[in-house]
């Protein structure tokens, strides 16, 4: 499965992204501990299944919540992801 992981400069902010999924009915996205290989962001990350990863990525630009994104096929390792190529940007998860 693929996953995308947005992480946040604050916890607080990785922690608003969450409720904002969960106000806007989008499930599939869990609180993380930010992955060690990401040592520039807080402590807290975002990961969101590939199947709900357009939604949710919609839903978090709504309100300016998109955190630095990277993406994965095994949900360990994380190769970094532009804006453009997000789910529901110019390019798609599929």
């Amino acid at each position: 499965m693929t996953y995308l992981l947005l992480a946040y400069e604050r916890a607080h902010d990785a922690i608003e992204a969450a409720a904002a999924l969960g106000e806007a009915g989008v499930v599939g996205g869990q609180l993380i501990p930010r992955p060690r290989a990401l040592t520039a962001k807080c402590g807290v990350a975002l990961r969101i299944r590939g199947d709900t990863a357009g939604a949710a990525v919609a839903a978090l630009a709504a309100r300016d919540l998109l955190g630095e994104a990277y993406v994965s096929d095994d949900g360990r390792h994380w190769t970094p992801c532009s804006a453009d190529q997000l789910p529901g940007g110019t390019a798609t998860d599929e």
